[in-house]
């Protein structure tokens, strides 16, 4: 009658356990790091050798034969859901897949004991051992080889500049007064920065003195410029800047200025 390994069992899913309370209930620290290692190098492929069976033979390879398994079994398990749902939860994969192979450990066979080892167990064992090296190579240098034809999306920002990227609420101006609002443009691309203007809209509405300024190139990557909007009638008014590359527009920023008259306080714009 075959002898379920009930004990070895045990002390994996304990093993699992602790990694998951360390998940939850510690920061990122190499403390938690610790605690999950054995769910991450040792879990998952000691249950893909309980049922192959590979330990009956494997004698002094079985350890390093369950670190190779495990990482072996996570890269495939990482490339599926990443198929799947696209994107790899790395800090909690090594816990499912570690929860989802325990069972494996039940259907492991008893060991020989002392029993000499034939030359056709040696052989298994070292076809199992080539096995998950090659498996490896060939799963890393898969990973390697794909991963470069998923190129970064490019990204373009823009942002007001200093002093107004550091206002918080609303700027006090005197009705008449010209506001100079500097601009800054990152761009993850080297960009023809002469199709790139800037317009400003004060409630809802443009400013042609202040409409279609060309950006100026402080780098192949960054550009900036300097909007002047003059001040209408005393109130609280949003002024926004619309970035456009050849008419069409890419971003906006808004800031919002409150003109007084003299010393008296204004009241609210109508939006339009």
């Amino acid at each position: 009658m075959r002898n379920i390994p009930w004990r070895r069992t045990a002390v994996l899913a304990l093993l699992v356990l602790i990694g998951a309370i360390a998940y939850v209930a510690q920061a990122p620290t190499p403390l938690r790091a610790l605690l999950l290692a054995p769910a991450l190098f040792w879990v998952p492929g000691r249950s893909l050798v309980a049922v192959t069976g590979v330990a009956r033979t494997a004698g002094r390879f079985t350890a390093p034969l369950c670190v190779a398994l495990s990482l072996v079994s996570l890269i495939f398990a990482g490339l599926v859901v990443n198929l799947a749902v696209g994107h790899v939860p790395l800090s909690v994969l090594p816990l499912w897949l570690s929860a989802l192979l325990l069972p494996l450990n039940l259907l492991e066979r008893a060991p020989v004991g002392s029993r000499p080892r034939s030359v056709a167990r040696a052989m298994r064992t070292t076809a199992w051992l080539s096995a998950g090296l090659i498996a490896s190579a060939t799963i890393v240098w898969t990973v390697h080889a794909n991963l470069p034809a998923a190129p970064q999306q490019p990204y373009l920002s823009f942002s007001l500049g200093a002093p107004y990227s550091t206002v918080h609420g609303v700027v006090p101006i005197r009705a008449g007064q010209t506001l100079k609002i500097p601009a800054d443009v990152e761009s993850s691309q080297s960009s023809d920065w002469s199709q790139y203007s800037v317009s400003a809209l004060v409630d809802g509405r443009t400013v042609p003195s202040a409409s279609a300024l060309l950006v100026r190139a402080t780098g192949p990557h960054s550009a900036d410029v300097a909007v002047r909007v003059p001040m209408p009638s005393p109130c609280l008014h949003q002024i926004r800047l619309v970035l456009t590359q050849a008419g069409k527009p890419l971003r906006s920023v808004d800031l919002y200025v409150n003109a007084t008259a003299g010393t008296g306080g204004g009241g609210s714009c109508a939006r339009h």
